[in-house]
Order: C-alpha cells, then sequence, then structure tokens
C-alpha cells in the first residue's frame, strides 16, 4: 500500500513517524533526569560527607607527629570500648567507623600508607593494613593494641616483618566483627 503513495506523502508519514519517537525518547529522558535528582543527589551528598569524614580521620592515622604513652593508648582503649558497649548493634561494619576506631589507635612510630577493607556478606570485614615501624617495639605495641580492641580479631602480621631491627614495612592483615557479631 505504501507504493501508492505519493512521494510528499510518504516523507509527511516519516518526518511525523522521527517526530513522535523523538518526543517519546525526551519524556522518558526528562523522567529519568528527575528520578535521578530525586534519589541520586542525596545519597551523594551523603556519601560525600562520609567520605570527607573518613578523609580526615585517615590523615590522623598517617601523621607521624602525635607523641603518646602508654597510657595514654590504655584510656583511648577503655574509652574506646565504652564507646562499642553504648553504640547499637550494626549489621555491617563501615568503611568511616572502621577508620575512626584505627586513628583513636594510632600510635607514634607506625605510619599508615594503606587500608584495604573488603566487606564480608556475613557482616564482617577483612581489613589489611600496610605501613612503616620505626622500630620493631613501636610495631610490637602497635599490633597488641589492635588485638586488645573488641571486635578486631585474627590480628596476624607475618615473623619476616620483624627481621630489622628499623623502619620496618609491615601488612597486617585483620577481621573485624559488626557489634552485632560481638555479643
Amino acid at each position: 500500500m505504501l507504493s501508492f503513495l505519493t512521494q510528499d506523502y510518504k516523507t509527511m508519514i516519516r518526518r511525523e513517524y522521527i517526530l513522535r519517537f523523538l518526543t517519546v525518547v525526551f519524556f522518558v529522558l526528562i523522567v529519568l533526569a528527575i528520578v535521578a535528582g530525586l534519589l541520586l543527589i542525596p545519597y551523594l551528598t551523603f556519601v560525600g560527607s562520609q567520605e570527607a569524614i573518613s578523609a580526615s580521620r585517615f590523615a590522623l592515622l598517617t601523621d607521624s607527629s602525635q607523641v603518646r604513652d602508654s597510657q595514654t593508648f590504655r584510656i583511648e582503649l577503655s574509652n574506646l570500648r565504652a564507646e562499642a558497649l553504648r553504640l547499637t548493634p550494626s549489621a555491617k561494619v563501615l568503611p568511616y567507623e572502621l577508620i575512626n576506631e584505627l586513628s583513636a589507635l594510632f600510635t607514634n612510630g607506625v605510619e599508615l600508607s594503606s587500608i584495604e577493607y573488603t566487606l564480608n556478606k556475613d557482616g564482617t570485614a577483612a581489613i589489611s593494613l600496610s605501613g612503616v615501624a620505626s622500630t620493631r617495639l613501636s610495631l610490637q605495641s602497635f599490633i597488641s593494641t589492635l588485638q586488645n580492641v573488641p571486635g578486631l580479631t585474627g590480628v596476624s602480621i607475618p615473623v619476616s616483618a620483624f627481621a630489622q631491627d628499623k623502619n620496618i614495612g609491615f601488612n597486617l592483615s585483620i577481621n573485624a566483627m559488626s557489634l552485632s557479631t560481638q555479643q
């Protein structure tokens, strides 16, 4: 039947088809923009604020100019335990919460260069800390402090990390349980 139509009429039908198609495409794009604006922007704002908090805590971790003695560590560790008991149970160990907890445990003579975080399906987290310790004693102190934190288990470091006396590069692996699995 199309073969009986004139060329002008065929062109007019094609233009109307393209116009209707473009109208539907623009309508879908507008709906997607509205949905993205309502759902995505608040989420990105929240993630950005938490990322800023994590970045400031990580800066505290890497700043080795803070001097703390063992008594200060005990006080901070007891405060951290008391805070952990007051918190309501959560289903997951979140990265910014983990960095907040680790920043309270930072020792003089230990510089962290990276923190790797993997969230497991059961809500626990596998953490790998890399850095440099100025002495063997500062590394041992940092490890023992981590072992005494409730919720952190399986603090392990290769024995080869203790081969040097100074400027010891290390890779620690830690398992962190959510507060709900600590009880």
